[in-house]
């Protein structure tokens, strides 16, 4: 009983243990033919100096640009789900048309069960301020060194305030721990020499996971399906009917 004890202890211990990995937690901007600006949560021009959480401000092009981003730790912080977001203020000080990429990216996740699992993935993007141009943004749960599912494309148009838009997908992951990243594409966001000032982007993309449980079967079906091999070897055990003398 002793030995019995010690190890229903160590099972309910070892259950609520978590993992202490962290995410690694990135965010690159890019624009076609300048040199892609990488920002390493806790690195390199991260100005936030919490975990999760990214900060930062600069240039690249024609524009400026002020970010934050957060991404919840690894074993999911908010009820199981997975939430990689990003908020920026982009302002355009040329007349430069080419696109400016910004992906927020997270892995290590992990939904503590055995792959493969079913995600709930939705992908909202919202903008506050938006002069001109369009704004498209997907987000995609990616395996290490993997493809994954990918949402939908959701899109705002500039001159439209406020604006937002949804998407919902349900993807398999075949591993676990997996990544999320969401990309926000922001397109003929430029200044023109009749503008009284620079046109900005002002917006915030939010990617979420959510695992999917499977439905258990109701409590009287599954009772009911238990009984049955009992009732046939109580049946073998005792028979049915009365018995003849002999």
């Amino acid at each position: 009983m002793k030995f019995l004890l010690t190890g229903l202890v160590a099972v309910v211990a070892a259950a609520g243990v978590h993992s202490d990995a962290r995410a690694a937690f990135t965010v690159t901007l890019s624009v076609v033919g300048f040199t892609t600006q990488t920002i390493v949560d806790n690195g390199a021009g991260d100005t936030n100096p919490l975990l999760n959480f990214i900060g930062a401000q600069g240039a690249i092009d024609g524009y400026n640009f002020q970010l934050n981003a957060n991404a919840n730790p690894p074993n999911g912080g908010f009820g199981g789900q997975f939430v990689v977001q990003q908020n920026v203020l982009i302002t355009a000080n040329s007349t430069t048309d080419s696109p400016l990429v910004i992906v927020t990216s997270a892995d290590g996740f992990t939904t503590g069960g055995a792959p493969p699992v079913t995600l709930d993935v939705f992908n909202a993007l919202a903008e506050s301020n938006f002069d001109r141009g369009v704004a498209t943004a997907t987000t995609t749960v990616t395996p290490p060194g993997g493809a994954g599912g990918t949402t939908p494309v959701a899109t705002v148009f500039g001159g439209s305030i406020p604006a937002s838009s949804d998407t919902t997908m349900t993807t398999v992951t075949t591993s676990n721990p997996f990544g999320i990243s969401n990309q926000l594409t922001i397109k003929g966001l430029t200044r023109f020499d009749t503008d009284p000032a620079s046109p900005q982007f002002n917006g915030t993309l939010t990617s979420t996971a959510l695992r999917v449980q499977a439905t258990p079967a109701p409590a009287g079906i599954v009772l009911a399906l238990t009984a049955v091999p009992l009732f046939g070897l109580l049946r073998r055990r005792w028979g049915t009917g009365p018995k003849s003398p002999r």
